[in-house]
């Protein structure tokens, strides 16, 4: 809703440099999106990037109900995360629907988060430190929270030949 931007055509590549808007219910500032090889079948890809402050509820929300097309693994959803994100996204995708090669990258910035596993009995509040996201893993080192009531440093780490994901709470 309401975008405003500056839309260049180039060759065969589109650029789209929004300054302003709304998607998704999410405020946009600052976002681009590129479309290489427009009129080369199986080679096009759309490529987005901005910043975008939400809440981790908003944005699991979005994964949810887009994971197919994001091609996120399911273990994304298995917790839930509240409080305030802040969001830069880097994101990938092949228009050719043969290839499922969806590249997602994001780095996730928190100062006050909670985490709840639906797995485990355990509770981390105040969490504040920085993740990144890469092919649907966190990876954090050093990020601070309080968990079951004791002050702890959290290291996220992705297995991804296993498609597993560690959390090691010091």
């Amino acid at each position: 809703k309401n975008l405003t931007g500056f839309v260049t055509l180039r060759n065969s590549n589109l650029d789209l440099m929004l300054s302003d808007g709304i998607i998704e219910n999410f405020p946009l500032k600052t976002w681009t999106l590129s479309i290489s090889n427009l009129f080369v079948p199986g080679l096009s890809t759309i490529h987005i990037q901005g910043h975008l402050q939400t809440s981790f509820e908003k944005a699991l929300d979005f994964i949810s109900r887009y994971q197919e097309i994001l091609h996120l693994p399911k273990q994304i959803t298995a917790f839930a995360l509240e409080g305030p994100l802040h969001l830069n996204l880097d994101l990938q995708i092949p228009l050719d629907h043969k290839d499922n090669t969806n590249q997602v990258q994001a780095e996730l910035k928190t100062e006050n988060a909670t985490f709840k596993s639906k797995n485990w009995p355990i509770i981390c509040k105040q969490i504040k430190g920085l993740f990144f996201l890469k092919q649907g893993f966190l990876k954090g080192d050093h990020v601070s929270a309080y968990c079951n009531n004791t002050a702890t440093l959290l290291t996220l780490t992705p297995d991804l030949k296993n498609q597993q994901q560690t959390i090691y709470i010091k």
